[in-house]
């Protein structure tokens, strides 16, 4: 047992497989000792779940095959939340969003162009229906007629972008909690295949 917790054999194919920035959140440093105990962390991994810290409870499964690859409820419980994951997936048209957009990151960041598009769009509006009616007045009171209708024009283009930009914060909830769980369920997936398929990963059990 020493031996594959010494090589970490689940974290190394994490890191070769996904990039830095997903592995930085569920490769952690546990100090669990010489000789770590796989029932202990799988203790820590399910505590964790239960309390909705599935991240966590995620770097506690790599944690656990690392210290024992053949641990099996370890294995079983990956099993069991890349099974609730999928459900949960397609609870919330998942597929659909597949179809749509494949890369589901990709489109988050799509949409929070957007938002910021429209929160930008509605200042300047904004500014610009200040201005025009300061140049309304006073002084500037010939050109009433002229800036009036684009004051309307601006007047009803903000509630019409406002409208676009709570569309689109909704749809960003939406698509950033199915781009995690589907990110859950990468890794966990990972997880799972390097021990049930270990000839697919001879590279790291080679190390």
């Amino acid at each position: 047992m020493q031996k594959a917790a010494l090589s970490k054999l689940i974290t190394k194919a994490v890191q070769g497989t996904f990039d830095p920035q997903i592995c930085k959140r569920y490769i952690r440093e546990f100090n669990f000792g010489t000789a770590p105990n796989s029932d202990d962390i799988y203790a820590l991994a399910l505590k964790f779940l239960n309390q909705n810290e599935t991240e966590i409870s995620i770097s506690y499964i790599i944690a656990s095959l690392d210290a024992n690859k053949d641990h099996n409820p370890t294995f079983h419980l990956a099993k069991t939340m890349v099974f609730s994951l999928s459900e949960e997936f397609e609870r919330n048209q998942g597929s659909m969003y597949k179809q749509k957009q494949n890369d589901l990151k990709k489109y988050v960041a799509m949409i929070e162009k957007g938002i910021q598009k429209s929160e930008t769009d509605i200042m300047e509006f904004k500014n610009e229906i200040k201005k025009l009616e300061s140049e309304s007045s006073g002084f500037f009171s010939k050109l009433m007629n002229k800036n009036k209708d684009r004051i309307a024009e601006l007047q009803t283009a903000i509630p019409s972008e406002g409208d676009k930009l709570e569309r689109n914060k909704n749809e960003l909830k939406k698509v950033t909690y199915l781009a995690q769980i589907e990110e859950y369920m990468k890794v966990l997936s990972l997880v799972m295949e390097v021990i049930t398929f270990p000839s697919r990963y001879s590279w790291v059990f080679k190390a």
